[in-house]
């Protein structure tokens, strides 16, 4: 997987649909490569390596995908669904001592603007099977 600091091609349509902002640090994987302009944290790395991923496996590859991404809202939550899994399963089997703050910016992320309000945070600990006595806010 190569990382840039440049922003991809990609990045119009989803700041369009999504408000992003390059400046913010939003993180983009496409086609083969992630992209943000800061340095990011292996957990993160673990999830933008599952877009891409998703990428290689979608029929019509990248492009296709970010069309349905941006378009389906439960294809979208299907794919983010997948890559927090495995961003959480790396933060638990790496006995991140940050754990805790990193799965309440998961939740909070998941959960918001970003994503176009796509999920609560109840159905969000659901369906990514987070253990709340451990991650909730106190």
């Amino acid at each position: 997987m190569k990382t840039s600091n440049k922003i991809p091609p990609i990045y119009g349509a989803l700041k369009k649909a999504f408000n992003i902002s390059w400046d913010r640090g939003v993180v983009i994987a496409y086609e083969d490569t992630i992209h943000c302009k800061f340095r990011i944290t292996d957990d993160l790395f673990v999830h933008e390596c599952t877009h891409l991923k998703q990428h290689r496996n979608y029929p019509g590859g990248a492009t296709k995908w970010y069309d349905k991404y941006i378009d389906d809202k439960d294809f979208r939550l299907s794919q983010e669904l997948e890559a927090y899994r495995n961003q959480l399963d790396y933060i638990e089997s790496s006995k991140d001592p940050h754990a805790k703050e990193k799965v309440i910016h998961i939740l909070s992320s998941l959960c918001g603007e970003m994503y176009g309000n796509m999920i609560n945070v109840a159905e969000a600990k659901e369906k990514l099977n987070i253990i709340t006595k451990n991650y909730d806010r106190e």
